[in-house]
């Protein structure tokens, strides 16, 4: 894409002369994992995972209300999305376009998109700030450091889902309280127990799916070397250092 920009430029003016004086204040950097099963139980389940550094984590619902369809982590200098392609396209059938919708959603099934947005300062630090210096082993370099800080690449199980992690960390009374207002979200309560089940809520964000037996999640890791769900247990720095070599 850097060459064809540069070429169309360089028809009007000496653009590869100019381009280390070309600042780049944003740098989108995108890549797909393909043949992903279960791919909104796997984001679901990617989404309760720990970022390296202090992150907003954002999460969409699939379409069909079993797991996710977007997993959003940002703070105020870059951010980082895993999103079920097939997904976005179901969404998008049930408004327009239903039948070409349908069938983007089928090719891409098992895809699960990744994407990350760089900006300022960040672009500084990586060496990505002017566009002589975006190139392929910098730019995938820059993803490896950026997918360890994000998180999204550890391994994930059966036991890793919001609920797991609410029956770990919560009392029996405040996971009675989550179960309450996620299977009963219109029962009455007063307004201080209606604030404390809203903020535990947003702190695990369940649907009645995760108390659906059939729901299994694979035991894996998203591997951004491979661009695959490769079954077992890794470090996400492993995947960094056979990305890296």
């Amino acid at each position: 894409m850097v060459d064809e920009l540069v070429r169309l430029l360089d028809e009007h003016v000496a653009f590869p002369q100019a381009m280390p004086d070309v600042r780049l204040r944003r740098l989108d950097v995108a890549s797909d994992f393909i043949g992903v099963p279960s791919p909104a139980l796997i984001l679901d389940a990617i989404s309760t995972l720990r970022s390296q550094r202090p992150m907003t984590t954002l999460l969409y619902r699939d379409p069909d209300l079993i797991g996710a369809q977007t997993v959003y982590r940002k703070n105020t200098r870059w951010s980082a999305r895993l999103y079920h392609r097939g997904g976005m396209y179901q969404d998008a059938a049930r408004s327009k376009n239903r039948d070409r919708n349908l069938e983007l959603a089928d090719v891409e099934a098992g895809v699960v998109r990744l994407e990350f947005e760089l900006r300022g300062e960040v672009l500084d630090e990586t060496g990505l700030s002017s566009l002589d210096m975006v190139e392929p082993a910098r730019v995938w370099q820059t993803a490896s450091k950026f997918w360890e800080r994000c998180g999204f690449g550890g391994s994930i199980g059966s036991d890793a889902t919001h609920l797991a992690r609410a029956r770990e960390e919560l009392g029996w009374q405040e996971l009675a309280l989550l179960v309450s207002r996620t299977l009963f979200p219109e029962a009455a309560a007063s307004r201080g127990t209606a604030r404390k089940a809203k903020a535990l809520a947003a702190e695990y964000p369940l649907s009645a799916d995760d108390f659906n037996q059939r729901a299994s999640i694979p035991s894996g890791h998203l591997s951004l070397r491979s661009g695959r769900f490769l079954t077992g247990r890794t470090s996400v720095s492993s995947d960094h250092y056979e990305l890296a070599s």
